[in-house]
């Protein structure tokens, strides 16, 4: 229903992801009110385009091999359940130079990342739930931060780790830093300004770190002003 072939979502023809809708919309009761079938409709659509993203990596991670005389020999081995021509595509797309760059360009940065996660396979949404629940009240992204970067022994991944998570517990004990919201189903309590932010450095375009899929700097949630509960 998702077409391999198209290289972004946003490529993806619009009768597209209204049929992957019309699916969701057939199989589950949605919201009547019109604001929260709208959120929800963008939300959902928002989700399935991550999914296409993640298998389309997924199938990169298991079939590319590095250098341009290896794309013929790829082509050939498609995988079951892929259209041929769509396969082909996508194929030229990952040999491609600008493509190559690019790829170096991430692996490259993800090289050089201090703080990468313990969360397992657990979305920040079930961990930040777990924690309010057994608090009785929101968790920001700063505490948050403490329990995706804490090993299961008790240890912190790294020094440089250590010293931000000390730099948000001592804003954090001033009553003044702390948010102000009512949500345990599973939001994160976030702002631009939180003890977070002051601690790593404003946000950048596109997403907001440590709140998982959905919120952007601009303040707009994928869900827009609705909570998980509303919808």
């Amino acid at each position: 229903m998702c077409p391999i072939r198209y290289l972004t979502w946003k490529d993806m023809l619009e009768e597209l992801k209204e049929e992957c809708w019309h699916v969701v919309n057939r199989k589950y009761i949605v919201p009547a009110n019109p604001t929260a079938y709208a959120a929800l409709k963008r939300f959902t659509l928002q989700k399935i385009g991550k999914a296409w993203r993640d298998h389309r990596c997924r199938l990169k991670s298991t079939h590319y091999i590095p250098h341009p005389r290896n794309k013929v020999r790829v082509k050939s081995i498609r995988p079951k359940g892929c259209i041929p021509k769509a396969w082909d595509v996508l194929v030229g797309h990952w040999y491609t130079d600008d493509t190559v760059i690019e790829s170096e360009k991430s692996r490259d940065c993800r090289s050089k990342r201090d703080d990468l996660h313990t969360a397992g396979s657990c979305s920040y949404a079930v961990h930040a739930t777990k924690k309010a629940k057994a608090d009785g009240r929101p968790i920001e992204r700063a505490t948050l931060y403490s329990i995706l970067y804490t090993c299961k022994d008790g240890s912190v991944v790294n020094p440089v780790v250590q010293e931000r998570m000390d730099k948000m517990k001592e804003l954090l004990a001033n009553p003044s830093n702390q948010l102000k919201s009512s949500d345990i189903s599973g939001s994160i309590a976030w702002s631009l300004d939180d003890v977070f932010a002051k601690v790593m450095g404003k946000e950048r375009k596109g997403r907001i770190r440590g709140v998982g899929f959905g919120p952007r700097p601009s303040g707009q949630s994928s869900k827009s002003a609705l909570t998980d509960i509303q919808i």
